[in-house]
């Protein structure tokens, strides 16, 4: 049965359901790690900019379709910190689930380094994420190279950037919210003839209204109530500000 998204409608998690079907109907997908690129398939990539929580969700419906990805996760995220308990407990989940945990390098954390400098710090940082899903970290992508406009090679990983896995002929990203003219359900049947990397944000996908707007409410919210409950007991908290309350995000 041919399964109908609405592709104005791409980024809600109903639609992601009905993609993956569409995936799992029409290619093989594979790992960074085991991936011959003389191999037609799909490289299903998610770069995780803003919570490991959104990955794993993605990921939960993705084992479900028998589709596997390679998520991208930063050591130097200002906005999630791996090593948390429920974090190392997300990673370990994801790995288990059969998907690929990689490292997103943020090369500006390392402003005056030199490129074995920064071949150094990535092997730091992966070493950060193997010793929280005990298993090797063989793959990298980079975080907004568009916009530092460094690209790093590094040698003994697999590189989402290097030129063999990155050019306009076989990469379709949906950042900012566009495929930038590319049709991502065209590209998935383009697969069975030629591997194409697709690179999804996680961030895209949590709710079914699609805009930023109740997106980034869930993330805050998240975050409200962590600080919520390390701070249930602090009496100066609970007299000055008793609780955060659920934020919600208004458009003038």
């Amino acid at each position: 049965m041919k399964v109908t998204i609405n592709r104005a409608k791409m980024f809600t998690d109903s639609d992601y359901v009905k993609f993956l079907k569409t995936i799992s109907d029409t290619t093989k997908t594979y790992l960074f790690k085991d991936f011959s690129w003389k191999t037609p398939g799909l490289l299903l990539r998610h770069d995780v900019d803003l919570s490991i929580d959104f990955c794993l969700r993605l990921v939960e419906k993705e084992a479900k379709a028998n589709v596997v990805s390679t998520n991208f996760i930063m050591a130097t995220s200002p906005l999630y910190n791996p090593n948390s308990h429920e974090n190392t407990k997300n990673l370990r989940e994801i790995s288990e689930l059969g998907s690929e945990i990689a490292l997103h390098f943020d090369p500006t954390c390392y402003p005056k380094a030199s490129e074995d400098e920064l071949l150094s710090h990535a092997k730091n940082e992966a070493t950060i994420l193997e010793n929280i899903i005990g298993q090797k970290v063989c793959s990298i992508s980079l975080h907004c190279p568009s916009i530092h406009g460094q690209f790093p090679i590094f040698e003994n990983f697999v590189n989402a950037y290097d030129p063999s896995f990155f050019t306009d002929e076989n990469y379709i990203s949906d950042s900012c919210m566009s495929f930038r003219g590319k049709d991502p359900i065209e590209w998935v049947y383009l697969s069975k003839i030629k591997p194409i990397q697709m690179l999804l944000h996680p961030l895209h996908y949590q709710t079914n209204t699609q805009n930023y707007c109740s997106i980034f409410e869930c993330l805050i919210n998240k975050h409200f109530q962590v600080v919520n409950d390390l701070f249930s007991i602090s009496p100066p908290f609970a007299r000055d500000i008793g609780k955060l309350n659920k934020y919600s995000i208004e458009k003038d």
